[in-house]
């Protein structure tokens, strides 16, 4: 699926916290219009981005140090329209129209470009820690809208106390999430929304109970700059899950969903059954078989019949958590670091579920019965 510049520049402001901006400078504007600043730097990368509404006729950028990029623009949300307001060499282009507000289309889009969804971390605190290199060298988006990715899932890597720019004791959860690592700070009396059946217990807890190796779901405020919502989708058991006992449902469903679906939003797909096409949804299982385009997942059953063949978005995010001594070394992977059962396991009429074998497991998020994110948690029982 193409992505849209547009859509490129929206995902990116998931990505970015408000940071101030360089002071004294102004593009007219009118008192109705909101709009976003995008500054980039010397390799024309987006580092920063900033939700403004003009007053008196004109936005004020803040201050921000030249040293973060002195190429801006403006992303104006009622008309969708951009305009560079500096370029690279710090000059100012002779056009820098603002467009008229009216122009702003009369129908509400299928999805808002600042829904309430939006992961924000604080550009102030970002992580220290370098992910490994993807295995793949496409860095495009795997959603056709922005929409699409804001309720994605994420990966936690660390969480550790720190303080706000107001003084005040927070939560930095650092994690992976739209194929880069950042860290968000989370108000340290913020609960989690939802958890697993088999983590319920977590469920009320704040974020210093995540873990490393815990998938989450983070929600923000419409202007990104606070997280409102956790929502923990799944923690890695203690056991393996293939070859201990212990029920966890026949679509693993105790594991990553809460009551009927996951974190009480979306449907999960049901072994035994085609995946449906639903806006949004889930999947759990023992990864038998992948290629560069499908994920084939599997349960306890023993009927090769009950696999879920999963289709991959070319662009989709991978992140891989190495469960091997439960030292769970996370990673930005591709679908290459994606394990497999051996072939002779699936090959046949019925599906053999050996001690002998390593377990790779998968949580995949679809858009449309599409896959888009995908946690592996490789070598489960070594």
């Amino acid at each position: 699926m193409r992505k849209k510049i547009i859509s490129l520049m929206l995902a990116a402001l998931m990505l970015f916290g408000i940071t101030a901006m360089a002071e004294g400078e102004t593009a007219a504007g009118t008192a109705t219009h909101k709009a976003v600043l995008l500054v980039y730097n010397a390799d024309n990368q987006l580092v920063l981005a900033k939700t403004l509404t003009a007053e008196n006729g004109e936005f004020d950028f803040g201050v921000v140090p030249q040293s973060m990029g002195t190429k801006r623009k403006l992303y104006f949300i009622d008309t969708q329209q951009i305009i560079e307001v500096q370029s690279a060499d710090g000059s100012v282009p002779e056009d820098t129209t603002v467009p008229d507000p009216i122009a702003a289309p009369t129908a509400e889009p299928e999805e808002t470009a600042a829904p309430e969804a939006t992961v924000a971390p604080e550009a102030t605190t970002a992580p220290t820690a370098t992910p490994k290199p993807s295995s793949s060298s496409d860095t495009s988006s795997p959603y056709e809208k922005e929409a699409y990715g804001i309720s994605a899932s994420a990966l936690v890597t660390e969480v550790a106390t720190s303080v706000n720019s107001n003084n005040e004791d927070v939560y930095a959860v650092s994690f992976f999430y739209h194929g880069k690592e950042m860290t968000a700070n989370i108000d340290a009396d913020l609960t989690i929304a939802t958890a697993p059946s088999e983590f319920s217990f977590v469920q009320g807890q704040t974020a210093q109970s995540l873990e490393k190796g815990d998938v989450i779901c983070i929600t923000a405020n419409i202007a990104g700059d606070k997280i409102k919502r956790i929502d923990l989708l799944f923690r890695p058991t203690a056991d393996d899950i293939a070859t201990d006992t212990t029920d966890y449902g026949t679509n693993f469903e105790k594991l990553f969903t809460t009551g009927s679906s996951v974190a009480g939003q979306w449907p999960y797909q049901k072994y035994g059954s085609r995946v449906t096409n639903d806006k949004y949804s889930y999947a759990f299982g023992i990864v038998a078989d992948k290629s560069s385009n499908n994920i084939t997942l599997i349960n306890k059953s023993n009927n090769p019949d009950d696999a879920l063949d999963i289709d991959v978005n070319p662009n989709a995010y991978v992140y891989v958590c190495e469960v091997d001594g439960k030292e769970y070394d996370c990673f930005i992977g591709g679908m290459s670091d994606v394990q497999t059962l051996p072939a002779k396991a699936t090959n046949g009429d019925e599906v053999i579920l050996s001690e002998d074998y390593t377990y790779n497991y998968a949580l995949v998020r679809m858009v449309e019965g599409e896959a888009t994110d995908i946690v592996v948690f490789n070598n489960y029982n070594e």
